[in-house]
């Protein structure tokens, strides 16, 4: 089956105008991914295979020059293994050198002592992957030997120790009997004492004051007092208020001197030959009366004059 962009680079031969990704996709797969489409379309036009042009914000892509084969690599000296250094060659070196398996807490305390035991593990589980050292596993006890018979034979004699320094388990307690219930508690009384209780002793009142009594009432009058009363009750007068002798009475002080001033006013006026006019009713209201009750209608009214009356 040919490669997605053989078949892109083979439809785009049959089209005679650019195509846009979206009509890439729509003719060679109509439910494709458009991002793996524009994927494809963004290496093929790196390598030249296709040309693009943008118009606006869409790319139209065309076919381009033929993708170059690749040439073939020139042979080579072989690929050789670097030889290790540091810490993973020391662990190497000291398992070649012993005939028995270790933990990992022996090799970090032999090789190196600076290093964790996370940075020890990691670099005998490099020596194991790349078949320089054997590990033997049993739950979370681990060793490794320079071949597998050792680090089994060490991990052996591990798991007999750890079974032989286990403790004793300790005896299980039992669990105590139940106590019974004890049935409702009964009041005991207390021994009555043979020594006599002593009285208990009231503080004294405080002493009484005397209140003096109610005076005694005034006698009744005597029916002489009495006809007495009623005779002056008779001839004296009932009080009422003051005859009024002036338009001014009953009239406040402030209003008294307003009118004493406008009084003076007035003189003044006068005595400068001002002539004051007193008005009556006017005539105005009752001649609108009599017209109308008389049905008579009313007059135009005079143009050129404010005056009311006639």
């Amino acid at each position: 089956m040919s490669t997605r962009a053989e078949r892109i680079r083979a439809w785009l031969a049959t089209q005679t105008l650019p195509a846009s990704a979206r009509d890439v996709l729509l003719g060679i797969e109509p439910r494709g991914d458009i991002n793996a489409f524009c994927s494809v379309l963004a290496q093929m036009e790196k390598a030249g295979t296709v040309q693009a042009g943008k118009v606006g914000n869409r790319r139209y892509y065309v076919i381009g020059d033929p993708p170059k084969p690749k040439a073939p690599r020139p042979p080579g000296p072989a690929r050789t293994r670097k030889p290790m250094t540091g810490r993973a060659n020391r662990l190497r070196e000291f398992l070649q050198q012993h005939d028995r398996g270790f933990t990992v807490a022996e090799l970090r305390a032999a090789v190196d002592p600076r290093a964790t035991s996370n940075q020890v593990s990691a670099s005998l589980h490099t020596l194991v992957k790349q078949k320089h050292a054997h590990r033997a596993i049993q739950g979370r006890l681990a060793c490794f030997g320079r071949t597998a018979a050792l680090a089994q034979a060490q991990l052996a004699a591990e798991v007999a120790g750890e079974r032989a320094a286990a403790p004793t388990p300790k005896p299980v307690r039992q669990a105590p009997a139940p106590k019974a219930k004890a049935g409702p508690k009964s009041r005991t009384k207390r021994p009555a004492s043979s020594a006599p209780k002593a009285a208990r002793t009231r503080p004294a009142a405080p002493p009484t004051r005397d209140l003096p009594r109610a005076l005694p009432s005034p006698p009744p009058p005597s029916p002489a007092a009495r006809a007495a009363i009623d005779a002056s009750a008779r001839t004296t007068p009932r009080g009422r208020p003051a005859p009024v002798s002036c338009g001014l009475d009953g009239v406040s002080e402030r209003q008294r001197q307003a009118s004493d001033r406008i009084a003076a006013d007035i003189a003044a006026f006068e005595a400068k030959g001002g002539r004051i006019q007193r008005l009556g009713p006017t005539q105005f209201f009752t001649r609108i009366g009599m017209e109308a009750a008389n049905h008579v209608p009313p007059r135009a009214p005079r143009t050129g004059t404010t005056d009311l009356d006639d």
